[in-house]
C-alpha cells in the first residue's frame, strides 16, 4: 500500500471534519474557496462542491449554498489588505442562504512566537501590524532560477469576530485548528499557532449602511 503524504493525510481529515459539521447530507450545496484538494476529496465522497481561487474575490454568487469553507492552512491570511479581507468575507456571505454555515482557518499572531524570524529565509516581519513580507528564491528542474514574495497577515479572534459580526453573523465560534484533525472539543487558548472559524449566518447577511460606500 502506498503511504500517503501529509498533505494527502490532512485532507482526508478536514473532510472528515467537514462532513461531520454538515452531518453527512450530501443533499447541501458545498463552495470551497482556495485549495482545490478539499473539493475534488468531498466530491469523491458524493457532495455537490463548487470551487472558486481565493482572489477570485467579486463572487458571482447569491444565497446558493448552505456551507462555505476555506482550508486552506494559509489562504485567509494571504489576502493582501484589510479591506480585501472584509470584501471576501462579505461576498462568501452573500453567496450563503440564510443560517448557511461559513468554516475557515486562519494562522495566529502566537505563530510568530513559535516560528521566530531567524528561522524564515529572507522574512521581513512587521510587528506593529503583523504582517509578514517573504521573499523566497528557488532553482526550477531547468536549472532556471526563480523567486516570488508573498505578503501575509497573522489574525486574532478579535480581528475577525468584528468583520463576521458586521455582516450579520449570529453566532461565531472560534478552536484551536489542528492539520487534518479540526475538531470543535480543541479549545482556543493564546499559545495557538492556527484558529479554525465556525460562524452560522442570520437570516439574512448584510453590509452596514456606513460601509456599502466603503466597500461598494
Amino acid at each position: 500500500m502506498k503511504k500517503q503524504n501529509w498533505l494527502t493525510q490532512s485532507t482526508i481529515g478536514e473532510c472528515d471534519f467537514i462532513e461531520k459539521e454538515i452531518k453527512f447530507d450530501k443533499s447541501l450545496k458545498l463552495l470551497n474557496i482556495g485549495a482545490e484538494r478539499h473539493s475534488i476529496e468531498l466530491a469523491k465522497r458524493g457532495y455537490q462542491v463548487a470551487y472558486i481561487e481565493l482572489y477570485d474575490l467579486r463572487l458571482p454568487f447569491d444565497s446558493e449554498f448552505d456551507v462555505a469553507f476555506m482550508l486552506c492552512e494559509s489562504g485567509f491570511p494571504l489576502i493582501e489588505a484589510d479591506e480585501m479581507v472584509f470584501l471576501a468575507l462579505r461576498d462568501v456571505t452573500k453567496s450563503l442562504k440564510p443560517h448557511g454555515k461559513f468554516i475557515f482557518t486562519s494562522i495566529g499572531k502566537s505563530f510568530l512566537l513559535a516560528f521566530p524570524p531567524d528561522e524564515f529565509e529572507r522574512s521581513s516581519y512587521k510587528l506593529t501590524n503583523f504582517r509578514d513580507d517573504t521573499l523566497v528564491e528557488f532553482e526550477d528542474k531547468f536549472g532556471n532560477k526563480k523567486k516570488f514574495s508573498y505578503d501575509e497577515l497573522y489574525y486574532e479572534c478579535y480581528n475577525i469576530k468584528p468583520f463576521l459580526e458586521l455582516l450579520g453573523y449570529k453566532k461565531i465560534d472560534m478552536f484551536e485548528a489542528k492539520r487534518g484533525a479540526l475538531s470543535r472539543e480543541d479549545k482556543l487558548i493564546s499559545s495557538n499557532t492556527e484558529r479554525l472559524v465556525i460562524a452560522e449566518k442570520g437570516e439574512k447577511g448584510h453590509t452596514p449602511p456606513f460601509l456599502q460606500q466603503i466597500f461598494s
